[in-house]
């Protein structure tokens, strides 16, 4: 196959711990729309009664980290993977989210990723600021309440592109930007490995990214998927493509 494979983790509800045909998997349709229209075929990585199986992320090219209510251990697991192994990723929203956690862990010099290690960073993380390690945004204007898919433009707000050298400005070539923004919450900080590359206009920071060019680790606390073009989706196929020469 000369098609790009995009696994695009799900949000998930694990019922109980001993019954895996209880597990709920919820994976938004416009996600994977975008990807197949793209040339990309999406598929969900699934877990095993509550476990990630790194053979699911072998048959990955690039991964896709969706907007959600709740950040799984997964998500980190998917992270640390696609940088290990060079492999693109691209975080939207509560997936942004999660790379900007991953990324003020890995300031705290952890060196052997294990589920087991990265939770005592993460509580040491959480404990030395306050007990919280996203916080909420005060008279937020990012997330309507009342819009719907119907009208989601009720939700677009101005993002400024501050890095011309980012991954982010090369896509979509424009300084600012007018996206659907859904988001109660922004991160406490960024790693030194991370760079920030957009924020909105109050300071919120809506994108960021590996700060390597070789790595193509990008996370957007906006929505693309709602947008016409697939600039950021194609981007993201483009550089699974250079990476294993499809």
């Amino acid at each position: 196959m000369n098609k790009i494979i995009i696994g695009v983790l799900p949000q998930i509800l694990l019922k109980t711990d001993d019954n895996p045909y209880n597990d709920k998997y919820e994976f938004l349709d416009l996600y994977c729309k975008k990807i197949f229209s793209c040339d990309g075929i999406p598929i969900g990585i699934c877990l095993n009664n509550g476990k990630l199986d790194k053979d699911v992320l072998d048959l990955c090219d690039a991964f896709l980290l969706p907007g959600g209510n709740k950040i799984w251990d997964c998500y980190y697991e998917v992270i640390d993977y696609a940088i290990r192994n060079n492999k693109p990723l691209l975080g939207i929203c509560l997936g942004f989210q999660a790379i900007s956690i991953y990324s003020m862990i890995l300031d705290m010099g952890m060196s052997n990723f294990t589920i087991d290690n990265f939770i005592k960073s993460y509580e040491k993380l959480k404990e030395e600021n306050g007990g919280i390690v996203l916080k909420q945004i005060e008279n937020n204007n990012h997330r309507k309440l009342k819009v719907n898919y119907d009208n989601v433009d009720l939700a677009r707000h101005k993002v400024n592109i501050i890095d011309k050298s980012s991954y982010l400005y090369e896509t979509i070539k424009k300084a600012e930007i007018n996206p659907v923004s859904l988001h109660s919450f922004t991160p406490i900080g960024v790693g030194s490995n991370f760079k920030i590359t957009a924020i909105a206009d109050d300071g919120v920071i809506e994108g960021i990214e590996y700060n390597n060019k070789d790595y193509f680790i990008l996370g957007v606390c906006f929505h693309p998927e709602w947008d016409d073009d697939n600039k950021i989706f194609k981007r993201l196929v483009m550089e699974a493509k250079k990476r294993n020469g499809k």
